[in-house]
């Protein structure tokens, strides 16, 4: 697989952005989100069995920051199974129920694809 020499830095600044409050992390973002309602991104997970204190970890699920927009999704692979987080804006989605469902449909109808 080709690694782009932007990504090995996002990669390594991620962990560091995550861990910053939503309102610095939207500062440092300045504008490149400005208008996006919804932002999506993908974090690799475990590539091995993992655990703690004994007992394997079987799901790991990732919500990133609310840098601004109403919604985050972050989708996590773990070996050859994909996890859905979302961090929503409640004044901005009112009806979260509503949108898991939409999410849901939607990874339905894209699964019969396959």
């Amino acid at each position: 697989m080709r690694q782009e020499r932007i990504t090995d830095a996002l990669g390594l600044i991620a962990p560091l952005l995550a861990a910053l409050p939503p309102v610095v992390l939207a500062r440092v973002q300045g504008g490149a989100t400005r208008g996006n309602d919804v932002q999506v991104s993908n974090i690799p997970g475990m590539t091995r069995p993992a655990f703690v204190a004994g007992a394997r970890i079987e799901r790991s699920y990732a919500f990133g920051p609310l840098p601004g927009g109403a919604v985050m999704v972050a989708l996590m692979s773990d070996a050859d199974v994909c996890h859905v987080g979302a961090t929503v804006d409640p004044a901005a989605v009112t009806a979260p129920e509503v949108l898991a469902a939409c999410v849901e449909e939607a990874f339905g109808e894209v699964l019969a694809l396959g």
